[in-house]
């Protein structure tokens, strides 16, 4: 499994997020930290936390937005898996490995998203966020476009890599809602499939990713 952090001076939250992910108990896994440009002191952190985590990579970019910094782990990342886990986010510790597991039993599927621990930005539990059960996958996906509240949290999601070759990876010309649009090309495209247990600690707040 490859977790992919994109990040962009977040310095404040970033080693929470990594250590959330070398704390899993899914050891079969790399974590590659997607520096877009950070002017805060993000490199210092990582370069640090390196020493103590060798399964942790770093790369730096010039900014250009999350889409390409996402692309650009994709690219680089060896996992059959693929899960992207937002610089201010956490996992819980059994998250990759239920979630890698699930895939594992069912190769069919192109990706699947689960529940979300729902957290202030003061790391307050506000409660969980449940996906919105809907009969078929179009309708979810028409459901993105259609309504404020989308059916699951994007973030929750774990891809086969696969996935990826079969719908494209994130559109770099969006700089917001880039994973909703990848999410509705998956929900035409391919079979997702979904764990009703939260499995990731989402972190709710207007400016998550700054561009």
């Amino acid at each position: 499994v490859s977790v992919i952090i994109p990040t962009y001076n977040m310095v404040a939250t970033l080693q929470r997020a990594i250590e959330s992910v070398a704390g899993q108990d899914y050891l079969n896994l790399e974590t590659i930290v997607i520096d877009d440009g950070s002017k805060d002191k993000t490199q210092t952190a990582v370069l640090q936390l390196m020493e103590s985590l060798p399964n942790l990579r770093y790369i730096w970019l010039e900014h250009n937005g999350k889409s390409a910094a996402v692309n650009a782990g994709i690219k680089d990342s060896k996992g059959q898996f693929i899960t992207i886990v937002d610089a201010d986010d956490t996992l819980p510790r059994h998250s990759i490995r239920v979630r890698a597991e699930y895939l594992e039993r069912n190769p069919h599927l192109g990706a699947l998203y689960t529940n979300a621990n729902l957290y202030d930005v003061h790391g307050k539990f506000s409660g969980v966020r449940a996906a919105i059960p809907y009969e078929t996958q179009h309708e979810m996906a028409m459901a993105f476009l259609k309504h404020f509240r989308y059916p699951f949290l994007t973030p929750t999601l774990m891809y086969s890599r696969s996935s990826f070759k079969e719908v494209g990876m994130f559109n770099p010309e969006l700089q917001r809602v880039q994973d909703v649009e990848l999410a509705f090309r998956l929900l035409h495209a391919t079979q997702v499939g979904y764990i009703p247990e939260p499995l990731y600690n989402y972190t709710s707040e207007m400016q998550r990713f700054s561009v």
